[in-house]
């Protein structure tokens, strides 16, 4: 199983980037990875084959959903531990989970196969409507 490294301090560089990650497409493009959170995103991102730099997590969701963590963890390089506080500091959500993944933006396909069913959208105003 992945080692969590605690990180207590808000100006860490992982801490930066990920703020920096939620905030700036020109960050995201620039360093290839892009920022999935929540239990639900960051599961289907990992059996689609999504592979995750860092797997962020919070104390209260490391004893909540262990289990699961647990399982994100095999698809993960390295593994971070912080306070509640801290994570709600990094968090995108109103009431976070507890759980980030930093993901890196996996290479743009170059053919499609012919027996795969695809969707293009173009002008998307709102992404995460997307779902809905």
């Amino acid at each position: 199983m992945l080692e969590f490294t605690e990180i207590k301090a808000k100006d860490n560089r992982l801490i930066k980037l990920t703020t920096l990650l939620q905030k700036s497409s020109k960050a995201r493009n620039g360093n290839r990875l892009f920022v999935l959170e929540g239990l639900r995103i960051c599961k289907d991102a990992a059996l689609c084959g999504v592979e995750f730099d860092t797997l962020i997590v919070s104390k209260t969701a490391g004893s909540k959903f262990s289990e699961e963590i647990k399982e994100l963890s095999k698809n993960a390089k390295k593994g971070v531990s912080v306070s509640d506080d801290l994570f709600k500091k990094i968090s995108d959500t109103v009431s976070p989970q507890g759980i980030i993944a930093v993901a890196k933006m996996p290479e743009p396909l170059k053919t499609l196969d012919s027996r795969g069913r695809y969707i293009a959208l173009e002008n998307i105003a709102d992404p995460s409507n997307i779902g809905a």
